[in-house]
């Protein structure tokens, strides 16, 4: 994982960790949405964050690679954005149940067969 992290590319070491800065923010935005009516009390409940961690960093093994090497993955769980994520799933979920929507290739070919 040092190794992955350490690409320059990729990523980047930061001097302070900006996750208080990142939630005073969405604080304060959540707020005035629901001042101005756009969130109801519970959404902004909901959604407002408190005690944010930063996301949490792990590798997963690439079995069917040679030499096995990690995949990295950024956990956003607990970050203060996890919630709003949350209610702005459920918020468009119907959007993903259209008629248009394809939900996979095979569904889409045999659409495509049928017409």
């Amino acid at each position: 994982m040092e190794q992955i992290f350490n690409e320059s590319k990729t990523f980047k070491q930061l001097d302070e960790d900006p996750t208080i800065q990142k939630e005073d923010k969405l604080q304060r935005k959540l707020l005035h949405l629901k001042n101005i009516g756009f969130l109801t009390d519970g959404e902004y409940k909901f959604t407002r964050p408190v005690g944010s961690q930063p996301g949490k960093a792990y590798g997963l093994p690439k079995i069917d690679k040679d030499g096995v090497p990690l995949r990295s993955i950024i956990s956003a769980c607990g970050t203060f954005n996890d919630k709003l994520s949350k209610l702005l799933a459920n918020k468009l979920k119907h959007l993903r149940a259209s008629p248009t929507i394809v939900i996979d290739t095979f569904k889409f070919v045999k659409e495509l067969q049928n017409l």
